[in-house]
């Protein structure tokens, strides 16, 4: 995982035109998370030059840990405690867990990372526009399986809450989305979270619904990047971030898509 990291945070940071001194916090966001983890993370921020910045970990969420991260950095850039953050997330699969919960994948190892700032990033960058985050805890204590249609219904109600929420801090319709962007999880898993947040399948971004190849966190940056190659899909877009106890929406737009009129309540993701 230390060649995956460091190779993530360098590309992450040439994409940035910021200087790297000018990061204030690392948000590193795993599903497992240790001192040697820390130590990983570490050496590769002080290789580029992230020495003075507070690297601080997020865990707990599974497959929802970028979103909240994301999530996390965007307040905290809105609130004006910091003004550029960078979010980390890796993850690898054991031999135990490479089947996701309710076989929605197989987990892969990987890395992503990206930049939450309040300045306009790169070419590349998004426009954040709204992010919300929902979770329940009471699933942590059932069997998926045996219990299946509560799952399935506190998942809905879960999902649709944070969507909600998420438009309405980003002021948009679902009507007025155009895109919507998951992880890489089964057909049948996109299918039921698009009814959900009652996105048209027309809108759903195609390469998210590989049945393998899901890498927790990391396939959702790497699925917007492909994304924004379509110059028809000009946003706002719906990213939808899912675990069994844990769901993370984001409202985001390229950032050339955006109008002439300044957003000045939003945040820049590059």
């Amino acid at each position: 995982m230390d060649e995956l990291i460091a190779r993530a945070l360098r590309q992450a940071l040439d994409r940035w035109p910021g200087a790297a001194a000018s990061i204030d916090v690392i948000l590193y966001a795993s599903t497992r998370i240790s001192p040697a983890d820390a130590d990983t993370v570490s050496a590769a921020c002080r290789a580029e030059g992230l020495s003075e910045a507070a690297l601080i970990g997020l865990g707990f969420g599974g497959c929802a840990n970028l979103a909240t991260a994301i999530h996390v950095a965007q307040a905290l850039v809105r609130a004006g405690a910091y003004s550029t953050v960078a979010v980390i997330t890796a993850d690898r699969g054991s031999d135990d867990d490479r089947v996701a919960a309710m076989d929605q994948g197989v987990l892969s190892d990987g890395a992503s990372a990206c930049i939450v700032a309040a300045k306009p990033g790169g070419p590349e960058s998004f426009e954040i526009l709204g992010t919300a985050t929902r979770g329940h805890q009471g699933l942590r204590e059932i069997d998926f399986m045996a219990r299946r249609p509560h799952f399935l219904m506190t998942t809905a109600k879960a999902v649709r809450g944070a969507t909600r929420a998420a438009l309405s801090q980003a002021g948009v319709e679902v009507g007025d989305i155009e895109g919507f962007i998951t992880a890489n999880i089964q057909r049948t898993s996109v299918q039921f979270y698009g009814d959900i947040c009652r996105i048209a399948p027309e809108r759903w971004f195609p390469d998210s619904k590989a049945d393998l190849g899901h890498s927790f966190g990391t396939d959702l940056l790497e699925n917007l990047r492909r994304a924004r190659q379509n110059p028809h899909r000009r946003g706002p877009w719906l990213v939808l971030a899912v675990s069994p106890y844990l769901w993370g929406a984001l409202v985001i737009t390229p950032l050339q898509a955006l109008d002439a009129r300044e957003r000045c309540s939003t945040d820049r993701l590059g």
